[in-house]
């Protein structure tokens, strides 16, 4: 045989169609048909053994401008914290929100460094301790009514709220739906979403018949989500909430491309344990990643000791590593 005859020719083969395709699977089949396998999984969300080539891909909504353009869309890493020495430790390693209920940490943090996210009772007085500390400055936060505790009989106490809040803190996001905290009390996550949406359908109602224009209401609003182990489900969850909120803006009349919704993603805490505790690491590195590549705007890891909390502060130290991780050594906030 001469060098290279074995080349010589140049073979083609046919592309199957999606139903020559279909055909020979079925026929590999001792009995039933694909549709029989395809069956919806524990949170029953379909599979589809397959899609059609004309599948037309949903196309995903803006989102808010990252606060580090140079690395493309990264997530703003956010840790909750009760003690003045561990809230400063995290400011030093790189954290970028912090969630707190007592305003006091909040003393000696200069404001223009880190997004406040203010938990529990948002009263007057928790309002004024918060604008004295800003003392002019431009803060990127939140002071959440949430919505998930239920819809309130009078709308005005919402509105209120949402004006007030507003007024004082004009960067800061004041109304919303911690859906999380419904996961971490054991519901599916499309039910979540689906109280989320009710939820946020009822505020936008009632801020627009307060005066507010439907745009200006939607930019104040924040919705929580808590994601699992279960990457393709979770990542799932965060880009469809984001479309959801899209279609829901749409249907009210605005503009869904150009209204973005804030996402907050934290891991859940149904999956942790308590008799292994590292190997909720883990599980905090699979649930960052997931909220990663679901798109959410800001992540906060929880720590591997959430059931069987350790002294000191190793487990928030390890939480913090894993975003750090993620975003500057595995480049996520580089990849679409």
């Amino acid at each position: 045989m001469k060098k290279g005859n074995n080349f010589s020719r140049t073979l083609s083969f046919d592309i199957p169609s999606l139903d020559d395709w279909k055909s020979k699977a079925e026929s590999s089949l001792r009995s039933g048909s694909l549709t029989d396998l395809e069956k919806p999984r524990w949170d029953y969300m379909p599979l589809p053994l397959s899609i059609d080539s004309n599948h037309q891909c949903i196309s995903m909504p803006s989102r808010h401008e990252s606060l580090r353009s140079d690395l493309g869309h990264p997530w703003e890493i956010c840790q909750s914290y009760s003690s003045k020495p561990n809230l400063n430790k995290g400011l030093e390693h790189g954290v970028e929100c912090i969630r707190l209920s007592d305003t006091s940490l909040l003393n000696g943090v200069n404001p223009e460094m880190v997004g406040v996210h203010m938990d529990g009772n948002l009263g007057e007085d928790v309002l004024s301790e918060v604008v004295s500390w800003a003392d002019g400055a431009v803060v990127n936060g939140s002071a959440l009514w949430n919505l998930a505790e239920g819809v309130p009989d009078n709308s005005e106490d919402f509105s209120r709220h949402v004006e007030v809040w507003s007024s004082a803190m004009p960067e800061f996001y004041t109304w919303g739906v911690d859906a999380a905290s419904l996961q971490d009390r054991g519901m599916l996550a499309k039910d979540a979403l689906k109280c989320a949406m009710k939820s946020a359908k009822w505020g936008l109602d009632a801020l627009v018949s307060r005066g507010f224009a439907l745009e200006e209401a939607a930019s104040k609003c924040a919705i929580r989500v808590a994601v699992t182990t279960d990457i393709i489900a979770s990542a799932s969850m965060v880009r469809g909430l984001r479309v959801a909120w899209a279609t829901l803006i749409d249907s009210m009349g605005g503009d869904g491309a150009t209204t973005p919704l804030r996402i907050d993603a934290i891991t859940s805490s149904v999956l942790y344990t308590s008799e292994i505790p590292n190997d909720n690491i883990l599980r905090n590195s699979l649930m960052g990643y997931a909220a990663v590549i679901g798109g959410a705007d800001s992540i906060e890891v929880r720590n591997h000791d959430f059931r069987a909390p350790e002294k000191g502060e190793r487990a928030l130290r390890l939480s913090r590593n894993i975003s750090h991780i993620l975003r500057e050594e595995a480049m996520l906030g580089r990849t679409s």
